[in-house]
């Protein structure tokens, strides 16, 4: 490692000069689509919600079944599907695809996954994968224990009236359609590459056993009553 790292003084560490900044080049890029890809996750949970309350449903099952197809979509093709498509290289499209080429699809380096495909992008499906547990399953507790006393500390004083006290005392909604979403997500990205990346199959039980009591605790203790959902939400989420 500290031939990696600058200064590169010593005749050794001139040597290894350019292999340590490719090194660390490979190792930015892998980092920055990491973060990439979790960070338009966010962005696309946020855009959903906005346009699914467009559609005005009946009931709140059929609103969290809205969210949660849109919301499963929307991360699998981030996180499990343009990665891949990015860097694939397809040396010819049929007329009517040519126009994916202006979304940088198929100009990767790689025609077919191989041991050097694992070691860059499945390295950085990995990381991602694991990122998204955290992101996932943190939230909930941050607004439990930061966000909503920071908020009941500094709004209490000024509210006059008991509905208003309310509002700020009153805690975080659960979102079942979201928390399903990102599970599937997991699941599917799991079992799509799990052939090739065995440990995928350790990182998916470990987010299930983590994301289980989390969430159980985030229910009853950091989250406001949820609605009364039938078991539509659950069963699509199941027969997906």
């Amino acid at each position: 490692f500290a031939f990696m790292t600058p200064p590169y003084a010593t005749p050794e560490e001139q040597v290894c000069k350019d292999w340590s900044q490719e090194m660390a080049k490979s190792y930015g890029k892998t980092l920055g689509a990491v973060v990439a890809v979790v960070f338009l996750n966010r962005v696309l949970l946020f855009m959903y919600k906005w346009l699914v309350a467009w559609g005005r449903l009946c009931t709140t099952t059929q609103l969290a079944q809205s969210q949660l197809w849109k919301l499963f979509l929307s991360q699998f093709l981030n996180t499990g599907l343009i990665m891949i498509l990015v860097n694939m290289n397809i040396s010819s499209y049929p007329d009517f695809l040519l126009f994916v080429r202006a979304f940088s699809i198929g100009e990767g380096t790689y025609y077919d996954v191989n041991a050097q495909w694992f070691t860059i992008i499945g390295t950085t499906l990995v990381l991602t994968i694991i990122l998204e547990i955290f992101t996932n399953i943190v939230p909930p507790l941050f607004m439990y224990y930061i966000a909503v006393p920071m908020r009941v500390r500094i709004m209490r004083r000024k509210k006059v009236t008991q509905e208003m006290l309310n509002r700020v005392y009153k805690l975080p909604e659960w979102n079942l359609a979201l928390r399903l979403a990102q599970t599937m997500n997991i699941v599917f990205c799991t079992m799509m590459y799990s052939g090739g990346m065995p440990l995928l199959y350790w990182v998916a039980a470990v987010h299930c056993l983590i994301a289980y009591w989390l969430d159980k605790w985030s229910l009853l203790r950091g989250c406001s009553r949820p609605p009364a959902y039938n078991a539509a939400v659950i069963r699509m989420s199941a027969h997906m």
